[in-house]
């Protein structure tokens, strides 16, 4: 979702992805933080691919361009 913000509406609002940047620094702090104290390992699993994901951000960066 924030990819999409991002990306359709930085010519209206520049400060955008520099907030973006800032808030996802601060996720991942507080989600290491959290992962290293409070939880255990996940057990990992092998994916192929990111699946439909690679065909929905392609269609977001077409929209930027023609929103944009």
């Amino acid at each position: 979702i924030q990819f999409g913000f991002i990306t359709l509406f930085v010519a209206s609002f520049p400060l955008a992805p520099l907030l973006a940047l800032m808030n996802n620094i601060l996720e991942v702090r507080v989600d290491a933080w959290k992962f290293t104290t409070q939880f255990r390992r996940p057990v990992a699993a092998k994916a192929h691919n990111i699946g439909a994901w690679n065909e929905i951000l392609n269609m977001i960066a077409v929209f930027s361009v023609v929103t944009n």
